[in-house]
């Protein structure tokens, strides 16, 4: 009956151990199951973190080369800029001197044409005093005409009176 009694114990402390081993298996599994979904979970959390950083890395790197390629643009922009400016400013500077130029010659052209506007004046005056000179010394002749034609009248008239006495 002892012997029966401590069985009894024995299979009570074995059925309470069988039962601590199952409780313990259950929460094992249980804490096998949160850890599994917790590695699961972190190994996601990872693979996007992976992803978005790889992502991140080519974004990064589309966005210097299109940065490299917009500054090469702006600098090769600024270069054909100031050759314009240059280009301008040469322009600029050529029209001045050609309009220096033909400024130059203008008046050049006035001060010529000035001369001549002064020497025919003072031909002009010259050839109206000539004019006037000859025109006097025309009247002159005409009235030293008349008078010798008139005092050849009288002489052929004279003439012609001694012409009669004379015969």
């Amino acid at each position: 009956a002892q012997a029966l009694s401590a069985l009894r114990g024995f299979a009570r402390q074995l059925g309470q151990l069988f039962d601590g081993a199952e409780r313990a298996a259950a929460a094992a599994r249980h804490w096998e199951a949160q850890w599994t979904a917790s590695f699961r979970h972190v190994l996601e959390q990872r693979q996007d973190h992976d992803y978005a950083s790889v992502s991140y890395e080519v974004e990064l790197r589309d966005l210097r080369q299109a940065l490299a390629a917009s500054e090469a643009r702006a600098a090769e922009l600024a270069r054909e800029a100031q050759g314009l400016r240059e280009a301008a400013r040469a322009g600029a500077e050529g029209a001045q001197r050609r309009e220096a130029e033909h400024r130059a010659a203008l008046g050049a052209a006035q001060d010529a044409a000035q001369r001549y506007l002064s020497a025919g004046e003072q031909q002009r005056r010259l050839l109206e005093q000539r004019l006037e000179k000859e025109a006097e010394d025309a009247r002159t002749l005409r009235a030293e005409m008349q008078r010798l034609g008139v005092d050849l009248a009288a002489e052929r008239a004279e003439r012609g009176r001694v012409e009669k006495e004379a015969r």
